[in-house]
């Protein structure tokens, strides 16, 4: 089993809660309209609304990932923390990075221009970050030695 399966089980809890469950209600405190949580590559674990067309949000997770990235390495910059972009019909899309269970995430959100959010995330990142690093390792099956 691999880092997408061992976040992608279903009833991965804290405080009875999961992760979908912590998007919803980050979603109504932060007046979101869309949330999402995707590895660091852009692999979709959990989203809000459900019906979000989760590949097209990691299609577009991993384009900004990867152009991220780029700048980065040619103007020799540090990791980011942050990216931003304001779309002309008032829709802010905020990207944060941040680490949990020795792996990268993502955590986006989609919301009205001038709306406050920062609070929010960081709320919302510190708690899933407690959900990520309390999830038990997967078993791993044996082998059969023949």
């Amino acid at each position: 089993m691999g880092l997408r399966d061992r976040f992608l089980r279903p009833k991965i809890t804290f405080t009875d809660a999961t992760l979908d469950q912590l998007l919803t209600e980050v979603g109504v405190r932060g007046g979101f309209s869309a949330c999402l949580l995707a590895t660091g590559d852009g692999l979709a674990i959990a989203s809000l609304p459900s019906e979000l067309d989760a590949e097209a949000a990691s299609a577009m997770l991993a384009l900004v990932h990867e152009s991220v990235q780029r700048a980065q390495v040619r103007l020799d910059l540090p990791g980011v923390d942050e990216v931003t972009a304001l779309f002309r019909n008032g829709v802010r899309l905020v990207c944060r990075y941040f680490d949990a269970a020795d792996s990268a995430f993502i955590l986006a959100v989609m919301l009205p221009s001038g709306r406050e959010y920062r609070f929010v995330m960081d709320d919302a990142i510190t708690r899933i970050t407690r959900v990520l690093e309390t999830a038990p390792a997967p078993a791993v099956p044996a082998l059969a030695i023949a």
